[in-house]
């Protein structure tokens, strides 16, 4: 990255702007605004963590209510847009709902 855009996005970044990319999840685009109802997925999800909970089994959880990420509901559980398992990620048991 040219020296230019990293000094502007620094400048963005101390002002507390958004500079690009993807929404963050339970917060508008302006980095400022929360979604109210994705932070109570981050809420609830932290405490459900701090209990013991793995990654993996929140990830679980929030596709099968049918929490949506940001970017074009990108599988949490790093599968392809047709269901199919990565090589990385490890095969769930079906829960037939």
């Amino acid at each position: 990255m040219v020296e230019r855009q990293k000094r502007k996005r620094d400048e963005m970044a101390q002002k507390g702007q958004h500079f690009g990319g993807h929404r963050s999840f339970a917060w508008e685009t302006d980095g400022m605004t929360p979604v109210d109802h994705e932070f109570e997925h981050i809420q609830e999800a932290a405490h459900v963590a701090l209990a013991g909970a793995s990654p993996r089994s929140l990830a679980a959880g929030w596709m099968a209510h049918g929490v949506k990420t940001t970017s074009a509901n990108v599988d949490p559980l790093n599968r392809d847009p047709l269901g199919k398992e990565s090589p990385s990620a490890p095969t769930l048991p079906a829960t037939g709902a």
